[in-house]
């Protein structure tokens, strides 16, 4: 007896310890800050403040009553945001030196984890239901407890931020917000990318 429940701990402790870690504290409610400041760079789009901080009262966005993260890189700067000032940005681009941790915007299914040399790099897309999508590239690496069609929660460890693929300048996180029917021919390309900045902070 006592050596079934043994193994029976064993196994649930490998269970465990093989779940991709959730490393973020996420904010409460959208009166939660967003507490970002610019990198000490040309930051292009940027959505500043006079104080050089990041033009945004809440650390949350609402698309269709989901709830995402403005930022999934903890503790980054912003070295890009949403537009077309200076150059046409369908994302947002976060940056941190050592690189940075990525995490999940919000709840939701992995549609997608490979690697584009063209752009992107190593690319990751979730799926949060309600026609709501994000998009992680640029990644260095992407945790290896990740599959495609697996769950993921809100702040749970995606990878570490990088240069991969030919279209990064420098070490850093690519991240769009997408809406739309993805179940096309364009897929992931046909959608409406949106600026986070722009969504209301409470759903």
């Amino acid at each position: 007896m006592k050596q079934l429940l043994v193994i029976i701990v064993v196994l649930f402790l490998s269970a465990c310890s093989s779940t991709t870690p959730r490393i973020a504290s996420i904010p409460t409610g959208a009166s939660t800050p967003l507490d970002l400041a610019l990198c000490p760079m040309k930051v292009s789009n940027a959505p500043k403040t006079s104080a050089g901080k990041v033009q945004r009262q809440s650390a949350l966005a609402c698309l269709n009553d989901i709830e995402l993260l403005i930022n999934p890189a903890p503790d980054s700067c912003l070295s890009s945001g949403f537009g077309t000032l200076g150059r046409n940005h369908r994302g947002i681009d976060y940056h941190k030196r050592p690189a940075g941790n990525v995490i999940a915007a919000g709840d939701g299914v992995i549609k997608t984890i490979t690697y584009r040399k063209k752009d992107f790099g190593n690319w990751i897309i979730i799926s949060h239901g309600a026609n709501v999508y994000t998009a992680y590239g640029h990644l260095a690496r992407t945790s290896p407890h990740l599959r495609v069609g697996m769950e993921i929660k809100q702040g749970q460890y995606l990878g570490i931020m990088g240069q991969t693929g030919a279209g990064a300048n420098g070490v850093h996180l690519h991240f769009e917000v997408r809406q739309g029917n993805i179940h096309t021919p364009q897929g992931w390309w046909g959608l409406t990318p949106l600026n986070p900045f722009r969504l209301a902070g409470d759903c």
